[in-house]
């Protein structure tokens, strides 16, 4: 049987003040880091059995604030970083990760070369195709309950809503529409209120 899967939006980081996306890899604001804790009372009664985040900074601070990363494992899956090739967009090497986390059980193994590099599948051209694989490889996961965070573009891809205005840390609730078509194509939950508490940016 196929999982359910929520999608999650990190919290507002530096670079969504004032558009700048010229800062590495930027971190959450104090209100973004608000708005990760908020994320405990839509989510700490839903029974995650995995958590998958994009490995940029403002994702992994959104799952350290916002989620039960202690009860459930947490992959870090480099196909869920965002689209372009900004400073703001491009992730750490992965020994720089595993110093970062070492206190975590974070798993990095997929965080392997052409990563960080925007290139081949990251170049930001192959957006479509990197989330198509993303939405392959969760039908293929045994759990029944994920969780993913990840980046604005990166949700508009995924979910295949291209022009779909996202809140930081809002969330989309979806299942998979056939275990078959090749494209694996979500359905979206319209019962789910994924809004967040705290309104901010759609940068």
């Amino acid at each position: 049987m196929s999982p359910i899967i929520y999608i999650i939006r990190h919290g507002q980081a530096e670079h969504n003040l004032g558009e700048r996306y010229y800062i590495p890899d930027p971190p959450l604001t104090p209100l973004g880091e608000s708005q990760a804790r908020a994320l405990h009372e839509m989510f700490d009664h839903i029974p995650i059995e995995l958590i998958v985040s994009s490995p940029l900074l403002r994702t992994m601070q959104t799952v350290i604030l916002g989620l039960n990363y202690d009860q459930s494992p947490v992959i870090v899956h480099p196909k869920c970083q965002e689209s372009n090739s900004f400073p703001c967009d491009c992730g750490q090497p992965t020994r720089t990760l595993r110093k970062l986390y070492e206190a975590y059980s974070f798993k990095l193994d997929l965080c392997v070369p052409p990563y960080p590099a925007k290139i081949d599948i990251y170049d930001p051209s192959m957006l479509d195709e990197r989330t198509k694989q993303v939405r392959q490889w969760l039908r293929e996961r045994k759990e029944n309950v994920i969780v993913v965070v990840g980046h604005a573009d990166f949700m508009r891809s995924i979910l295949q809503l291209p022009n779909e205005p996202i809140l930081n840390c809002e969330s989309r609730l979806v299942h998979f529409n056939s275990e078959w078509d090749e494209e694996a194509k979500f359905e979206i939950d319209k019962t789910w209120t994924g809004k967040p508490e705290l309104k901010i940016s759609m940068q």
